[in-house]
């Protein structure tokens, strides 16, 4: 696999994980057995639109000839998701969502796992 096909299907997630949060921020916790306020609600929009703004970036870096500004971006991804993958552990494990919850775990490892080799390999 190439970097800039991480890139899009890492884009592709955030574009269809973006959109839910920004349109039906309730239904998509209520799939993973989560109840959420209205302030939740909130902040689920604007976590939705930082993954629709991480997408547009990813799909416009697969076009970047620069090593150097494609190593920032999967970086810069490597450490969301890290932090993604601890914080959806740590809520899985407390019981906060159902059986769905292990998706966002598994979406957070594995694209960290590649985001890694990427970074040791040297980003092209």
């Amino acid at each position: 696999m190439k970097l800039n096909t991480l890139f899009i299907i890492i884009g592709i997630l955030g574009l269809i994980f973006g959109a839910a949060f920004v349109l039906m921020p309730d239904g998509v916790e209520e799939f993973y057995g989560a109840d959420v306020t209205e302030a939740g609600k909130v902040d689920l929009q604007l976590l939705g639109a930082s993954f629709l703004g991480f997408a547009v970036l990813l799909f416009l870096a697969t076009k970047s000839k620069e090593a150097a500004a494609r190593k920032a971006i999967a970086l810069g991804l490597l450490v969301s998701f890290v932090i993604g993958l601890v914080v959806s552990l740590k809520a899985q494990f407390a019981g906060v969502f159902n059986v769905w919850g292990w998706s966002k775990i598994a979406i957070f490892g594995i694209a960290s796992l590649f985001l890694l080799f990427f970074l040791i390999k040297g980003v092209e």
